[in-house]
């Protein structure tokens, strides 16, 4: 199982998602980003395709530091 809070992330929040895969993870982060930090949210919607892109190798980063 793999885990990323947002914390992590920089955020002050305690939820960590969960997931079997990145891409899992990713689907449920990017779900609780949307409902409870839309401000976040839509920093993220007006990223370049570029800037998503190193934002995922650090998420991916941080997850795999955590194992």
């Amino acid at each position: 199982m793999l885990n990323l809070s947002c914390r992590s992330m920089g955020v002050d929040c305690d939820f960590v998602a969960t997931g079997e895969t990145m891409e899992e993870l990713n689907k449920v982060g990017m779900e609780h980003i949307k409902e409870a930090h839309p401000e976040k949210y839509a920093e993220i919607m007006k990223m370049s395709d570029s800037e998503k892109m190193e934002m995922m190798k650090q998420m991916e980063a941080k997850v795999q530091a955590a194992k």
